[in-house]
C-alpha cells in the first residue's frame, strides 16, 4: 500500500510540473530598471529612468508608471510635486497621459490604437520638488523609492546613480530591497562617494522594489515643507448648514488677527532684518568690485545689486566696459542735415574687435544683438526693437546674480509676488496688511 501511495504522490508532482503557469504573467518582465538623479541647490532634483521592458509575445498598448508623492517623516508628512518632462520609447517621443491623486502620480504610456510586443526601452524624465529630507539636525538625505512597488512583473536588475550640479557629493548611502517597508539589502554600492552605481544583487519579484537613501551634509539643501496631516482629497470635505456660521466667524476672525498681529510683526521684521540701513553708512570703494571667487562684478550686476532692477544706464555702462576690455570700439559719427534742415547731429558706431565667447551670458546677449547683421552697428538703429533685447538682458543678469548667490531669488519676481500678496490681502479684508506688502514691493 505504501508503494502505491508513493507512486501516486510522485505522479502528482510530475503532473504538477508539467502544468503550464500563467503564460501572460510569466512571459512579461523588466530586464533592467536604471534611475539617474541630479540634485539641485534649490532642493529640487531631476530623475531619468531607463526601463527595458519585455512584453514577450503579449500584445500590449504600453506600460503604467506610478510614482509616490507622499513620504512619512516621523509624525509629519512631506508632499512632493512631480512634473513629467518627457517620455520616450526606443529613443522616440511616446504618447502618454497623466493622472494624480493625493498619494501618487500615474503615467499611462502608450497608444490606444497601437499594440506592441517584444523588448522596448522606455525613458521617463521628471522633476521632483520638495522631495528631499532636509529637516534633520545632523544631515540631509534623498530617500528615494527607485522602482516603486507597483510592478506586477519581476525586475531582473535595478540600479541607481546620484549626483549634484553644484559639486557636493553624498557622504553616506544605504539601500533596501523587497516589498514596501522591507529592510532586506539584496543590493550593493561603491564604498566611496558618490557610491555610484547602487545595484540589486538579486532579481526583484512582483510588487518588490529598490529603495536608496543618499545622505548629505546638513544644510546642503533648503528645508523641505512638512505637514502634520497626510494629503486629503478635498472632495471628501463637506460642510453642514451649521458649519457656515462658524466658517464666517473663522473668516472674519482670521482677517482681524492678520491685520492686528501679522501687520506689526511684518513691519518689525523688515525694520530689524531687511532694511538697508542695518548695513551702516555707504562707503566709497575705488577698486573694481569682485565676488567671493575673485571674479570682477560687471557694471550691470553692480547696478542691479544697488537697486534691484536693470536700468538704461546699466546697459550704457556695460557697452563702455566692453570697449575698455577691447571687445568693441565706439566711433562718433557726424551726420549732415537733409536739405540743410532735417536730421543731422551726432551718432555713434559700435565696431566688433574680437570674439566674445568668454564674456558673461548677459554680455553675450547684448553683443549678439549688436552684431546680428554684421561687425558694426549705429546706435540710432537700436531705437525700434531694443526693448526686446533689454528684457532678455534683465533676465540674464538676474539669473547671473542668483547663481552667484547675491540674491536667493529673482528680485523682480519677488516684487511681483509682494504686489500680488497686497491685492490678495485686500480681497480678504487685510486693510492694514495690504499697504505693508505694497510698501515692501
Amino acid at each position: 500500500m505504501k508503494n502505491i501511495y508513493a507512486a501516486l504522490f510522485g505522479f502528482l508532482i510530475w503532473l504538477f510540473l508539467l502544468i503550464p503557469g500563467n503564460v501572460s504573467a510569466s512571459s512579461e518582465l523588466i530586464h533592467s530598471f536604471d534611475s539617474q538623479i541630479i540634485a539641485h541647490k534649490d532642493g529640487s532634483f531631476d530623475v531619468t529612468e531607463t526601463i527595458k521592458y519585455d512584453f514577450g509575445q503579449n500584445q500590449k498598448h504600453g506600460i503604467f508608471r506610478d510614482i509616490p508623492t507622499v513620504a512619512r517623516v516621523g509624525e509629519l508628512y512631506r508632499q512632493s510635486k512631480i512634473t513629467i518632462t518627457g517620455i520616450e520609447r526606443d529613443s522616440r517621443n511616446e504618447n502618454y497621459s497623466i493622472s494624480e491623486n493625493d498619494n501618487q502620480i500615474s503615467a499611462k504610456i502608450g497608444r490606444a490604437d497601437q499594440t506592441i510586443n517584444g523588448v522596448h526601452t522606455y525613458t521617463i524624465s521628471y522633476n521632483v520638488q520638495n522631495g528631499i529630507g532636509s529637516n534633520f539636525k545632523d544631515h540631509d538625505e534623498i530617500y528615494w523609492n527607485v522602482t516603486g512597488n507597483e510592478w506586477k512583473v519581476p525586475i531582473l536588475s535595478a540600479s541607481y546613480s546620484i549626483t549634484t550640479d553644484f559639486g557636493v557629493l553624498p557622504n553616506q548611502a544605504v539601500c533596501y530591497t523587497g516589498p514596501q517597508g522591507s529592510r532586506e539589502k539584496n543590493c550593493r554600492h561603491s564604498p566611496t562617494p558618490p557610491f555610484n552605481p547602487i545595484t540589486t544583487t538579486l532579481p526583484l519579484d512582483p510588487y518588490q522594489g529598490l529603495t536608496v537613501v543618499a545622505g548629505f551634509p546638513v544644510n546642503t539643501f533648503p528645508k523641505s515643507i512638512l505637514t502634520t496631516k497626510p494629503p486629503q482629497d478635498s472632495s471628501d470635505i463637506t460642510f453642514s448648514d451649521n458649519d457656515s456660521r462658524w466658517f464666517g466667524l473663522l473668516f472674519f476672525g482670521s482677517a482681524a488677527l492678520v491685520n492686528l498681529v501679522l501687520t506689526p510683526a511684518l513691519l518689525f521684521w523688515y525694520l530689524k532684518y531687511k532694511r538697508k540701513k542695518r548695513f551702516g553708512p555707504v562707503t566709497v570703494n575705488f577698486d573694481i568690485p569682485k565676488d567671493n571667487l575673485g571674479k570682477r562684478i560687471s557694471p550691470a550686476e553692480a547696478g542691479i545689486i544697488d537697486n534691484a532692477k536693470l536700468e538704461r544706464d546699466d546697459i550704457v555702462a556695460t557697452i563702455f566696459d566692453l570697449a575698455i576690455r577691447k571687445y568693441i570700439k565706439i566711433e562718433q559719427i557726424k551726420k549732415d542735415k537733409v536739405l540743410g534742415v532735417f536730421g543731422g547731429g551726432d551718432d555713434y558706431n559700435i565696431v566688433k574687435l574680437k570674439g566674445y565667447d568668454d564674456v558673461e551670458e548677459f554680455e553675450k546677449t547684448l553683443l549678439d544683438r549688436l552684431f546680428q547683421n554684421g561687425d558694426n552697428i549705429e546706435i540710432s538703429s537700436l531705437k525700434k526693437d531694443f526693448y526686446q533685447t533689454f528684457q532678455d538682458l534683465e533676465k540674464d543678469v538676474f539669473n547671473s546674480l542668483v547663481g552667484k548667490m547675491y540674491y536667493t531669488k529673482n528680485p523682480k519676481n519677488q516684487k511681483a509676488l509682494l504686489l500680488f500678496a497686497g491685492f490678495f490681502s485686500l480681497f480678504f479684508l487685510g486693510f492694514l496688511l495690504a499697504p505693508i506688502f505694497f510698501f515692501l514691493s
